[in-house]
């Protein structure tokens, strides 16, 4: 990928979480229509939406074997496509354009990020034909379906629309993208959704490790091992615009849909957070008078290494596994057999238990952190913090307990509609990686 392209998607990556709420400004939006100029004249290809300014997405079957030729229009102005990326793994086409020299005259939807499929009767498809009038159709059905190992909408419309056309939302936010056309009856439509759209532009971005923060002046982000502490003892800040609004430290797995912020106490200047290694995280200082949907124009970025194997004291995992029980804790003795398929009935019903046994040598208690982390099938990760003590008592073997609904894993799976596949547990002792496994979440 050339350096235009990953520069232009790690700044996605940013403005994704730091986009206003939809209505707060008038702005026009619409889709851009894409050609092959290769010929003697040029050949509609279909149309592609603004995600970013100088950014387009579009379906990748629109894209003709030699891309060295696209333009795009927005109906005032003409561009050249400057670079294109698609993958043959990924439905979903981009391509950029110099919005700088010219700027567009239609502005980017911001992305639906609210967990669970929309319902048909709350979003449209914008589509439309050639050099003619734009098409608002809606939904008479909508069923969540995976494809190609994605996240998807299967929408049944009144009439056909073309690949590349956004779906949006009654409040004009990018829900999705029609991707390709269904094979069987009329009118059906593949759309991949605005999340698994969004976590492939975080993805490219951070491939190319190219993302680097503006943080204001006094603003530090300083990881040991993997504990950040965030220190803001140097920033002026500035004084409230409004009344009632406050200060917070807003910080952001940059693979995540969803913000972490702290209000910020008088006379407070720091604070460190237990994150997961081998992720990047973004931060800032932002005042708001409710609860931050954005990142700060200034942000710091930090990226945590993957976490190396705990051997300290000695260190052995006996076991670690998931667990079901009828409600109770486990058994000390470990008898509940593994569990590496659970349904979302047992997650919602408390059910499901982390287990953890192992053996270490020491002469004297010692504390370290301890983390434990859950990673969905679409990447997202959540984290439960707590201590871990290396006991002389317990070195023989150190079996304990905990309940996903005490590390809100339950909460945050019931957020997610307990959405079927693998999951990755992870659990680390003083940031080093403890043991790991796998289970799956089926209907």
């Amino acid at each position: 990928m050339k350096r235009l392209l990953a520069g232009m998607l790690c700044a996605v990556l940013l403005a994704i979480f730091s986009m206003p709420a939809v209505g707060e400004t008038e702005v026009t939006r619409g889709l851009f229509e894409l050609y092959d100029e290769s010929g003697e004249s040029a050949s509609w290809l279909g149309v592609a939406a603004p995600v970013f300014p100088g950014l387009l997405a579009t379906s990748a079957g629109n894209l003709p074997g030699d891309t060295a030729n696209l333009s795009v229009t927005d109906g005032l102005h003409r561009w050249d496509v400057q670079e294109v990326y698609a993958e043959e793994t990924f439905p979903v086409a981009f391509m950029t354009y110099d919005s700088e020299t010219e700027p567009a005259s239609l502005e980017a939807w911001p992305f639906r990020m609210e967990p669970g499929l929309p319902s048909a009767d709350s979003i449209y498809v914008l589509s439309a034909a050639e050099g003619g009038d734009r098409l608002y159709r809606t939904p008479t059905a909508a069923t969540p379906m995976k494809w190609q190992g994605l996240d998807c909408m299967l929408l049944t419309l009144p009439t056909p629309v073309v690949p590349g056309s956004p779906v949006l939302t009654d409040g004009n936010e990018l829900a999705g993208m029609i991707a390709a056309v269904y094979a069987e009856g009329k009118n059906r439509y593949i759309a991949v959704t605005a999340g698994g759209i969004f976590r492939r532009l975080a993805s490219l971005g951070e491939k190319e490790d190219e993302l680097s923060g503006n943080p204001p002046e006094g603003f530090t982000a300083e990881p040991e091992g993997n504990a950040v502490t965030f220190d803001w003892t140097g920033v002026k800040i500035p004084e409230a615009d409004t009344d009632g609004e406050e200060l917070y430290l807003v910080v952001a797995d940059t693979g995540n849909h969803y913000l972490n912020y702290f209000p910020v106490e008088k006379d407070m200047t720091s604070v460190s957070m237990l994150l997961t290694p081998g992720r990047t995280y973004v931060s800032g200082l932002l005042r708001s008078a409710e609860a931050p949907d954005r990142l700060p124009e200034q942000y710091a970025v930090v990226k945590l290494p993957e976490a190396e194997r705990l051997t300290e004291y000695a260190f052995r995992p006996n076991r670690t596994a998931l667990v079901l029980t009828d409600g109770r804790e486990p058994a000390a003795d470990g008898s509940e057999p593994d569990a590496g398929k659970v349904t979302e009935e047992q997650i919602l019903g408390g059910k499901v238990w982390f287990y953890s046994s192992s053996s270490y040598e020491i002469d004297a208690q010692q504390e370290r952190t301890l983390l434990i982390t859950m990673t969905t099938p679409d990447g997202e990760n959540y984290r439960y913090v707590s201590a871990w003590y290396y006991d002389p008592g317990l070195q023989t073997e150190d079996a304990w307990s905990i309940s996903f609904e005490t590390m809100e894993f339950t909460e945050a799976l019931k957020d997610r509609d307990c959405r079927p596949g693998m999951y990755r547990i992870d659990f680390y002792i003083g940031g080093a990686l403890a043991d790991s496994f796998s289970f799956e979440l089926v209907k």
